[in-house]
C-alpha cells in the first residue's frame, strides 16, 4: 500500500436561515395601535411618506401573510377595506397619490440603475489591474528559446520533489491539466540543482523509463515531505519501492543506466538556456517565464500559467 497523506476535499459550507413573520395588528389593541400611529405620523408632518408603500407590502401586511405565502385575500377591495382599519386608507383611496408613489418607486429603480453601472464600471477596472503585467509576474524571453511543441503550445514545469513549494503546487497544477486545451504540450524538467536535490532528477528519469511515474509521482512527493521519508537517499528510495510492490533491481538499472544519464544532463543545461532561478517555474512558448515568487504565490501562478497560454495562442494565430 503506498504511503500516502489522504487527499483534502473542498467542502462548501451552507448557510441557512429563516425568515421572520411579519407583524400582525390583532384584536382592538392591535386596531388602536394602527390608529394612534397613523395620528402620530400626521402630527409629525410625515403622512406624505405613505405615498411611498408598495402596494403589494400594503395586502401582505393587511392579510398577515408569509414569505413564501399568498395574501388571504384576493378581493382588492376586501384587502382596501381591512388595509383603511389599519390606517393604510389613504394610499388606497387617493388614486392621484398612488401614481405619486409609482413614481417615486421610478426613481428608487433609476438610482438602483446607476448603482448598478458603478459597480460594473469598479469591477471591470479591478479586472483591469488584475492583468499580470510583464517585467512584474512574468518575464518575457529576449530572443525566445526555441520551443519543441510544434504546433502546440509547450508549458514545461521546471520543478523538484525536495521542493516544498513545489510539492504543495502539484494539486494546482494537476487541477489545471485536467481543463487544458489539447493544443497544450505539458512537460516537466527535474531540477539538478542544489547537490541535495540531483538525485530526485535521476530517480523521476528512472520512474519515467520503467513506466512508473504516472503511478509513483505524487506519492514521492508525498512520503518525502509528509510522512519524512528522505526519498532523495537513494538507499532509502530503493527500500520505499521494494516496501510497495516494485522490482528493485529493475529501477536500479534504469537510475544508472545511459539514458537516464543523457536526460538528466540535458535537464541541467535546460536550467542554464532558461536562466531558472528556483522552482516551481513555468515556460510557456519558448518565450515567457513565471514562478510563484513572480506571481505572487501558486494560485496566482497558475492563473499567470493560463493568461501566458492566451498570450502564445494569440501569438500563433497570427502566423
Amino acid at each position: 500500500m503506498l504511503l500516502a497523506a489522504q487527499n483534502v476535499k473542498e467542502q462548501q459550507q451552507r448557510v441557512g436561515g429563516c425568515a421572520q413573520p411579519l407583524t400582525q395588528f390583532r384584536g382592538a389593541e392591535g386596531l388602536r395601535a394602527g390608529q394612534r400611529a397613523w395620528r402620530r405620523r400626521r402630527q409629525l408632518g410625515l403622512a406624505q411618506h405613505r405615498d411611498r408603500h408598495d402596494p403589494e407590502i400594503g395586502v401582505l401586511v393587511g392579510a398577515g401573510a408569509r414569505r413564501g405565502q399568498q395574501g388571504a385575500s384576493q378581493n382588492p377591495s376586501r384587502n382596501v377595506s381591512h388595509a383603511r382599519r389599519l390606517g393604510l386608507s389613504p394610499v388606497w383611496r387617493n388614486p392621484g397619490r398612488l401614481r405619486a408613489s409609482h413614481g417615486s418607486g421610478n426613481r428608487m429603480k433609476t438610482l438602483f440603475a446607476r448603482a448598478g453601472w458603478l459597480l460594473l464600471l469598479a469591477a471591470a477596472s479591478a479586472a483591469l489591474q488584475a492583468q499580470p503585467v510583464a517585467g512584474r509576474e512574468y518575464l518575457v524571453l529576449d530572443p525566445p528559446r526555441p520551443a519543441a511543441g510544434g504546433e502546440r503550445i509547450e508549458v514545461i514545469e521546471f520543478f523538484s520533489y525536495g521542493c516544498p513549494f513545489c510539492y504543495e503546487a502539484e494539486p494546482h497544477i494537476t487541477r489545471w491539466l485536467m481543463k487544458r486545451d489539447a493544443e497544450v504540450a505539458f512537460r516537466r524538467v527535474p531540477s539538478t540543482l542544489p547537490a541535495a536535490w540531483a538525485p530526485f532528477a535521476r530517480a523521476y528519469y528512472a520512474l519515467e523509463a520503467t513506466g512508473l511515474l504516472p503511478r509513483l509521482h505524487w506519492p514521492v512527493f508525498d512520503n518525502h515531505h509528509f510522512d519524512g521519508k528522505r526519498l532523495n537517499n537513494e538507499k532509502n528510495l530503493i527500500e520505499w519501492l521494494s516496501a510497495n510492490g516494485e522490482d528493485a533491481v529493475v529501477f536500479k538499472q534504469a537510475l544508472d543506466s545511459p539514458e537516464v544519464r543523457a536526460k538528466f544532463e540535458a535537464a541541467r543545461a535546460m536550467l542554464d538556456t532558461y536562466n531558472i532561478q528556483g522552482v516551481p517555474t513555468f515556460v510557456v512558448d519558448g518565450r515567457y517565464v513565471t514562478s510563484s515568487r513572480l506571481a505572487g504565490g501558486i494560485p496566482e501562478m497558475m492563473s499567470v500559467v493560463e493568461h501566458l497560454v492566451g498570450l502564445a495562442r494569440a501569438g500563433h494565430a497570427k502566423k
